[in-house]
């Protein structure tokens, strides 16, 4: 991912000059094949759950994705 400034004829709010000052423009996506463990986390609003997980990559491949906590707040 790169940044490229927005013309402040495109800008949401152009009498504020940092916001809307940068958008980001994809490169296109690259293969790293990653290998180890990447952990990511979800969390719901409405039932007030939250998860937390933990992905397994071998050779830029998943193996396998297992749920370390699970959270109800009351």
């Amino acid at each position: 991912m790169r940044y490229e400034e927005v013309p402040l004829s495109e800008r949401p709010y152009p009498e504020l000059p940092f916001i809307g000052c940068m958008r980001a423009v994809p490169i296109g996506c690259i293969d790293t094949n990653f290998h180890g463990l990447l952990e990511f986390y979800t969390y719901d609003d409405c039932t007030k759950e939250s998860w937390s997980y933990e992905a397994k990559f071998t050779d830029g491949q998943c193996v396998d994705i297992r749920c370390l906590e699970y959270e109800h707040q009351n």
